[in-house]
């Protein structure tokens, strides 16, 4: 049995219930100041999945790719049947 010597505490980003009128407030300002805005479903299995195919950890820079290729995909245009 492999033993771990150490352990590392990860943090995950997560709102409350009670803060989410909040963050609709900055997506509102967001838009009122000219910006589109999307909103992307972070899919924890898909997001570990890509990870781990890449040998990537799940941090902050590649969650953030994982948005952008999620944005870059939803914007890409279909191929016509």
């Amino acid at each position: 049995m492999k033993r771990r010597t150490a352990r590392t505490e990860i943090g995950l980003g997560w709102y409350r219930r009670e803060d989410w009128d909040r963050l609709l407030e900055i997506e509102k300002f967001v838009k009122r100041e000219g910006n589109i805005t999307k909103r992307i479903i972070v899919d924890p299995d898909e997001l570990a999945a890509r990870c781990a195919m890449r040998g990537r950890e799940p941090i902050a820079s590649a969650r953030a790719e994982y948005i952008c290729e999620k944005m870059t995909q939803a914007a890409a245009p279909t191929a016509s049947r």
